[in-house]
């Protein structure tokens, strides 16, 4: 699905915007949802998020038929991950979602994905209507291999290390 940026609704009135403490700061930041027309909202994710965004991972490389590589911990090692970059180095996630409620949901719900991962037995998807997860991408600030020996304020860099697009 192409998004043309120049079709969303970027209000910013108080019902589209989501407060949002980021990482390394004291202060709750208002951060805009994106709106498309056709109803997919495009939303920083909160922590209640993680574990969708972890399942999003494995299933990124099980995309690319590697999920008998993941280590058998891989939900625990992805999530110790993304709490370590939050805490450290501005871990955000995003999430695209159907907004539309006349849509059925086919993402698994948050139990199902700890049932199909504890069971090791396909989850199956929700059958009610609510918002269908389309897409989680994640990044946060580059951590190295060599030191980092620029000043924050002048020169920060930082990755994407997940995105996964639901297939229609």
């Amino acid at each position: 699905m192409a998004y043309n940026m120049s079709d969303a609704n970027t209000d910013t009135s108080s019902q589209d915007l989501q407060e949002t403490l980021l990482p390394n700061e004291s202060v709750t930041r208002r951060l805009p949802k994106v709106v498309h027309p056709k109803g997919v909202t495009l939303r920083v994710a909160s922590r209640e998020d993680d574990l969708t965004v972890a399942k999003f991972y494995h299933d990124m490389w099980a995309d690319f038929d590697l999920a008998d590589s993941l280590a058998d911990d891989w939900q625990a090692q992805t999530l110790e991950f993304i709490a370590h970059a939050r805490e450290q180095l501005d871990y955000t996630a995003f999430i695209a979602e159907q907004s539309d409620n006349r849509v059925p949901s086919v993402t698994p719900s948050l139990e199902e994905i700890q049932q199909k991962h504890d069971e090791d037995v396909p989850a199956s998807a929700s059958t009610k209507t609510s918002s269908k997860i389309l897409g989680v991408a994640a990044c946060q600030r580059f951590a190295g291999p060599y030191p980092f020996a620029f000043v924050p304020a002048k020169r920060l860099y930082g990755y994407i290390w997940g995105v996964r697009v639901v297939p229609d």
